[in-house]
């Protein structure tokens, strides 16, 4: 069967690829129906004619005489040969082939020479249009390389990238500028160079940890060494960057805060301060308040003691006399007591919220002020539904 010629006739004409066969004259003596079909030339407008000199090229214009083309060279050489030939259509069109080719023998001699070809055009389009994709994603990327390295160089954020080890991969100007570096004293150093002492340990294991976890870490300040031993107060933020040779990374980013750092520690030296002087202000009006509140007891006990004095110099004082001005005397001293006690119970801060009787809350802040309001000439009119309840505290009313 293998012998049949019909049965190789068959197999030529269901290849896809184009086939013929030339002489040593370089006439075609065979050729499929592919073949055909790619060239747009009937089997008959090729048979017995030099295929070369009606299609064959040698570049998108230029045709060779037969003795130069490589085709024919090799099949005189009795050579395989492989390339991209071009080939002219009958419409005049010009197409990009891949040919393969082999000398046919017969008794040890050459008589024939089989071309397989196929059209590449479109293949060697796409090919050319991925090449052209490829060359553009590279520039794209050399460019955003470029873009990026020029943000990491230029920004006015230090950047920093540490290892696995917690050893500096990089850093970018700013991040030496902060800390008083130059860039070769911080690479391949381990991050803790910047930090003080005590808390170097501590952070090495929240920067070991914080790569393991792969966990997005808040803003934070930390105070923090420069080269020259200034300490100085940074406002930090990492995250973790994956997907690239040798990560993961710690990328850390960092500002200088010590300004802001030491404004707002005087702001809040300066708060401080206004708050002890008001505490010292509400302090003399407590006081103030008392001196008023004691002055006419004060007078009492001094006017009650000088009179049992005389008394008694005088043998006028009786016990009858006696113990009644020592009542007297007992009763202004803890008047005297209760007045402290209510000025000491308005000035403490008691944080329970319970229910007050409004009512109750105006006499217990009039009987504090009673002796200022009678000096100053103050009356104080009180109309007040004593049903009136409220939720508060009494000493912040």
């Amino acid at each position: 069967m293998l012998a049949n010629s019909n049965f190789y006739e068959a197999m030529y004409e269901a290849l896809k690829d184009g086939l013929y066969s030339f002489d040593k004259d370089g006439r075609i003596i065979q050729i499929n129906s592919a073949a055909s079909e790619i060239l747009g030339f009937s089997k008959d407008e090729l048979l017995d004619k030099i295929g070369h000199d009606i299609f064959h090229l040698h570049s998108f214009e230029k045709q060779l005489p037969l003795c130069d083309c490589p085709i024919y060279q090799a099949f005189k050489k009795g050579e395989s040969y492989v390339s991209e030939e071009y080939f002219r259509k009958k419409d005049g069109s010009v197409i990009l082939t891949e040919v393969s080719c082999n000398p046919v023998y017969k008794n040890k001699e050459i008589f024939a020479y089989v071309v397989l070809f196929r059209d590449i055009g479109e293949k060697k389009a796409y090919e050319q249009s991925l090449e052209k994709q490829v060359q553009k994603q590279i520039q794209k990327a050399e460019e955003s390389e470029y873009f990026y390295n020029q943000i990491f160089q230029t920004a006015n954020l230090g950047i920093c990238l540490t290892n696995l080890e917690g050893r500096f991969v990089a850093v970018n100007p700013e991040y030496c500028n902060i800390y008083g570096y130059k860039q070769e004293e911080l690479i391949g150093k381990h991050f803790t160079i910047v930090v003080p002492d005590e808390y170097k340990q501590t952070l090495s294991k929240l920067h070991d940890q914080f790569l393991k976890e792969k966990k997005g870490e808040l803003a934070k300040e930390w105070e923090v060494v420069r080269k020259d031993g200034e300490k100085i107060y940074i406002l930090a933020s990492a995250s973790i960057l994956e997907n690239v040779i040798g990560g993961p990374y710690k990328i850390t980013t960092i500002s200088d805060v010590t300004e802001a750092y030491k404004a707002r520690e005087l702001q809040q030296r300066q708060e401080a301060m206004l708050i002890q002087q008001s505490k010292m202000a509400a302090m003399g009006e407590m006081l103030g308040a008392i001196a008023h509140q004691w002055r006419q007891p004060l007078n009492v006990i001094n006017c009650t003691t000088l009179d049992m004095k005389l008394k008694k110099e005088m043998g006028f004082l009786d016990d009858v006399t006696f113990e009644t001005s020592i009542s007297d005397l007992e009763n202004l001293t803890q008047e005297m007591s209760r007045t402290i006690e209510d000025f000491m119970n308005f000035f403490k801060i008691d944080k329970k919220i319970v229910q007050i009787d409004i009512n109750e809350c105006f006499s217990y802040a009039l009987k504090i002020f009673e002796a200022q309001f009678k000096n100053s000439g103050i009356e104080v009119l009180i109309n007040i539904d004593e049903n009136i309840k409220i939720c508060g505290i009494m000493g912040e009313l």
